[in-house]
Parts: structure tokens; C-alpha cells; sequence
């Protein structure tokens, strides 16, 4: 990156102090030449072991990317956590979940549950996926999802939308809501309504 900036800049100062378009045209094609061959020579861009992806959701929870598909075994053996470890940051996990709930809070993070719980961010995606068969997002949309359940049957609810309630609930999407909803519960929220 930094020899990207230095070159750009290398190039703006030729078109700004320099009337010669044909040192400009040849700073720029040396800067074309340099960049394929630093592109090309970076190898394990082209040499991907894995070909098998699955998707995995980002902070944005409605965006997706491709990542290789890890064995569980082999994704965690450089790991520092004990299984004593793993289940002392469940354990925590959990209390801070059912107590705290974070996951009202639309704009949670990793980073910001797991400086709650003093345990650093890798660590805490470890025992989330080890112990829960999870990421970060499904588990943080299902606690949101399990607190809609446990509110739109409270007497005081019944004046609110389910938009509104979901809302309360951490979602900040309709899209997201309905999606994650069908997801946990099988049917969509109208359907849901229905039923009550």
C-alpha cells in the first residue's frame, strides 16, 4: 500500500509540475509494469488450497463472504483454550446473555461482547462456534428473536407492532427481523400473529 501511495503521488506531482506528456505516459506505464509484477508475485493470492466456501456473516449482518471451509479439528489446534477455559467462557457467555442482554443493542459487536466478558475477540468465536454450532450473528439474532417471543406475550406488549417490539429487541431492519424470525421459528411473524 505504501508503494501504491508513493507511486500515485509520484504521478500526480509529473501531471501537475510537468508540461512532458511523455514522461508522464511512460511513468505511468512503468507504474503499470511494476504493479502486475508485484500483483503476480504476491503467490498465495492464486494458490488457494481450499475449494470448498461457505458463507459467513460479516459485522453487517446482511452481508455475506466467502470463506474456506475449515475442519472444526483443524481450525482451532493452535488455539490457547483449555477445554476448562472453554467452558468457564460459555459459562460467563451465558450469564452476561440472560442478565445483561446485549444483543438489544443493534450495533453489538464481537469486540464489544467480548470486552465484556474480558476475553479477547478469537476467543470468544471459538466458544461461540464450539459450543454453541454457531457464529457470533446467529447467536446474537437468536437471543433477539427468543427476547420477541418472551415480550409480545406480555400484557403491556400488546399496544406495539411486532416491528416495534423487534426493534426494542436489537433488529434494525424489518428484512433482518422477518428473515431471522422464519428462520427460529418456522413460520413468518404475520403467520406468527395469526396463531396468538
Amino acid at each position: 500500500m505504501l508503494y501504491l501511495i508513493i507511486w500515485i503521488g509520484l504521478i500526480w506531482v509529473l501531471v501537475l509540475f510537468n508540461e512532458n506528456a511523455n514522461i508522464i505516459y511512460g511513468a505511468v506505464a512503468i507504474f503499470i509494469m511494476w504493479l502486475g509484477y508485484f500483483g503476480i508475485k504476491q503467490v498465495q493470492v492464486f494458490n488457494q488450497s481450499h475449494t470448498f466456501f461457505t458463507a459467513t456473516e460479516t459485522q453487517q449482518e446482511d452481508e455475506v463472504i466467502a470463506l474456506p471451509l475449515i475442519p472444526e479439528d483443524k481450525k482451532y489446534q493452535k488455539s490457547g483454550l483449555t477445554d476448562g477455559s472453554i467452558e468457564d467462557i460459555h459459562r460467563r457467555l451465558l450469564t452476561v446473555l440472560n442478565e445483561e442482554k446485549p444483543f438489544i443493542n443493534p450495533n453489538l459487536t464481537l469486540n464489544e461482547l467480548a470486552e465484556l466478558l474480558t476475553v479477547h475477540p478469537n476467543y470468544l468465536s471459538q466458544v461461540i462456534n464450539s459450543k454453541e454450532n454457531k457464529n457470533f450473528y446467529e447467536l446474537i439474532n437468536q437471543r433477539r428473536i427468543e427476547e420477541f417471543l418472551n415480550k409480545i406475550v406480555e400484557p403491556e406488549s400488546k399496544q406495539y407492532t411486532f416491528l416495534a417490539i423487534a426493534f426494542d429487541c436489537g433488529f434494525n431492519s424489518k428484512t433482518s427481523f422477518n428473515r431471522n424470525f422464519k428462520k427460529y421459528t418456522g413460520v413468518t411473524p404475520t403467520e406468527y400473529q395469526k396463531t396468538l
